[in-house]
């Protein structure tokens, strides 16, 4: 089957601007932290409600275009797929994140070793990462 050029051309625009939205920041005080009244803030308040609804709705377009035949093959083809490209970036590099978060001062939060508690280090980066992001 041939790629849509275009849905591919939209998804694209649509993860620019769902990273720009987020070096832009929510409030001043975090990611670019640009005053109220900056273009930037104001590029960011108008695309609020159009970054993560197009990521949504081009995700789902991009799935409809290879319907699940049987169930066999979305777990052999598709879980295992899908595993190996989110599952093993997200425990290299979510490692590697906390790790220099640790290490490099001045970074966004500190991390101690507090922070890890009753999990192990591996489970924290799995499960308790996304909270070092904001």
């Amino acid at each position: 089957m041939r790629r849509d050029v275009a849905i591919d051309a939209l998804r694209g625009l649509a993860i620019v601007l769902v990273v720009a939205g987020d070096v832009i920041g929510g409030t001043s005080d975090v990611g670019l932290q640009v005053t109220p009244d900056s273009a930037w803030r104001h590029s960011y308040e108008f695309l609020i409600d159009i970054r993560m609804p197009l990521c949504t709705a081009l995700s789902g377009f991009a799935y409809g275009l290879r319907p699940l035949n049987n169930l066999g093959s979305y777990r052999r083809v598709f879980a295992r797929g899908k595993a190996r490209r989110l599952l093993i970036p997200l425990v290299t590099l979510g490692t590697v994140f906390v790790l220099m978060q640790s290490l490099v001062p001045g970074t966004n939060s500190d991390v101690s070793t507090g922070d890890f508690g009753k999990c192990t280090f591996t489970a924290s980066v799995i499960f308790g990462s996304y909270k070092r992001f904001f």
